[in-house]
């Protein structure tokens, strides 16, 4: 082993040499990753650019297909129109039972109501009642009494 023999003021120009030279090797590493870096990054978005047009059109074409499928939006559209269309018709046929009940309870409980349905609908009439049939006027002259002339 050699031994050196170096002056306070050698020993600090020596120490600050290794670290020159050390700076120099990291300047130098990250200078090399950085430009390493950069051609990655160039190449990445070079590679992005050349094919966002066929990835804008693929995109396109699957909202295409998302909304004129079976499955899609247009057909969600018109199932909700037609649900609308039968919930309307559901509600008008429960208003017509509604009415339909109201009257057969009247005809359960009500006489008056069962004579009235009986005049009305089948023509039957009280034994204590008379009908008078009165025979309509026209205004009009009969066809056969205009060829008589």
């Amino acid at each position: 082993m050699q031994y050196y023999h170096l002056t306070a003021q050698e020993l600090c120009d020596y120490i600050k040499y290794l670290i020159d030279i050390r700076k120099g090797i990291i300047y130098n590493s990250l200078n090399n990753r950085l430009k390493w870096l950069s051609i990655n990054l160039r190449h990445d978005v070079t590679f992005i650019m050349r094919y966002v047009k066929y990835i804008f059109l693929l995109a396109t074409l699957l909202l295409l297909g998302a909304f004129l499928s079976d499955s899609g939006m247009i057909a969600l559209s018109e199932l909700e129109d037609k649900r609308a269309f039968l919930l309307k018709e559901n509600q008008d046929v429960s208003m017509d039972i509604e009415s339909l009940e109201r009257i057969v309870g009247k005809l359960r409980t009500d006489p008056r109501t069962v004579e009235l349905a009986a005049n009305r609908k089948l023509g039957m009439i009280r034994q204590d009642e008379t009908i008078y049939v009165f025979k309509s006027f026209d205004r009009k002259p009969h066809r056969a009494a205009e060829h008589e002339n």
